[in-house]
């Protein structure tokens, strides 16, 4: 693989927005660091594996929701305990989430993710 398609093929992460049911909301994609810190916390690679990381991978992939930052939420803020990172509050946050929301967004996220990729291979060839 030649230096110019690597440096095509890294970039940085790129934002999506999405309109689900007069939402706006924003994914960035994940960088494979993100995505492998993900999977190393849970290492599974089947269906339940799958399932136990949706919650982290939308943590890092929503970056607002109807124009308002995901760690801005009020929900966020008020978490009292000052050892929790903002990545951790986000995920409790999304965690408490009604299961078909959490389906809902991540099928929203994979399918834009998917967009994106099929984007960047076609530049690159």
């Amino acid at each position: 693989m030649s230096i110019s398609l690597l440096e095509k093929l890294a970039g940085k992460t790129e934002e999506m927005a999405v309109d689900y049911n007069g939402l706006k909301i924003v994914f960035r994609t994940l960088s494979q660091a993100e995505y492998d810190e993900i999977w190393a916390s849970n290492p599974r690679n089947d269906i339940i594996g799958l399932e136990l990381n949706k919650i982290p991978i939308l943590a890092r992939a929503i970056v607002s929701i109807d124009g308002q930052k995901l760690e801005s939420f009020s929900e966020i803020e008020e978490q009292q305990d000052k050892d929790l990172s903002i990545l951790r509050k986000k995920e409790i946050v999304i965690g408490k989430m009604d299961a078909i929301v959490v389906d809902a967004f991540f099928n929203l996220y994979t399918d834009e993710r998917d967009k994106v990729v099929k984007k960047k291979i076609k530049k690159t060839i």
